[in-house]
């Protein structure tokens, strides 16, 4: 697994091991969902689910949390744009994963995204 902390230099002033601490367990989910099966054929939808089931609670998929560009920038429905923490990438599928504040995580391939709150 590839993981890209500050993927976009948004937080150029933050130290960079506090960014990584700030995502907790949560690419765990990632890198687990990948090692436990996920396989290049696999689709977004897939690899989100996989990690929501080792998540193992219900509110991952309850809100709209908006959309994500390709740069990983998550707009929110009320405008605001929260940049991601992290970047995450596996050799065996294109799914990226992307880890904000408040443990908002988005899954997507460019064209496919899942958004939803792993906290």
């Amino acid at each position: 697994m590839l993981m890209t902390i500050n993927p976009t230099g948004h937080y150029e002033k933050y130290v960079q091991g506090r960014l990584r601490e700030e995502c907790g367990i949560i690419p765990q989910f990632y890198y687990d969902a990948m090692r436990l099966g996920v396989s290049k054929e696999d689709s977004v939808e897939d690899v989100y689910a996989a990690m929501h089931d080792l998540y193992g609670y219900g509110l991952a998929n309850a809100v709209n949390y908006g959309t994500v560009d390709e740069e990983g920038v998550l707009s929110t429905p009320d405008g605001d744009k929260m940049y991601p923490y992290i970047k995450m990438a596996h050799p065996d599928n294109d799914a990226l994963c992307y880890v904000y504040a408040y443990g908002i995580v988005s899954v997507t391939d460019g064209t496919t995204t899942r958004v939803g709150r792993f906290d």
